[in-house]
């Protein structure tokens, strides 16, 4: 779980830059108790949904996960991936987004340095 949820870290480093990282990291871990909130990603998507609509609002926390998801299934050549649809899975919640995550994350070639 460790190496997918240091994947996620590393793939909003890259989209928002390492200080907005830091911030939103700071603003996340507020909202979710201390908790490590790309393990909440990886765990509960709702949850980290939820905490990223207390910051960006929903259509911004929408727009800022489907971009990354984009970045995601673009950068490894996924096909058969939707952003669209895989955001709105991570919004309904529940056990598909999480299984969603994981099936995902089992197509991209993860190493510990990823």
């Amino acid at each position: 779980m460790m190496v997918y949820a240091h994947f996620f870290r590393e793939v909003f480093k890259k989209f928002m830059g390492n200080s907005s990282l830091i911030v939103l990291e700071y603003h996340l871990s507020k909202k979710l108790s201390g908790a490590d909130p790309f393990e909440l990603l990886l765990t509960e998507p709702r949850a980290f949904y939820d905490a990223l609509v207390s910051i960006f609002g929903s259509e911004g926390s929408f727009l800022l996960l489907k971009l990354l998801f984009k970045q995601i299934v673009d950068g490894y050549g996924l096909t058969g991936w939707s952003a669209d649809e895989f955001v709105q899975s991570i919004v309904s919640g529940g056990e598909n987004a999480r299984k969603s995550l994981l099936k995902l994350l089992e197509e991209i070639p993860l190493t510990e340095n990823t």
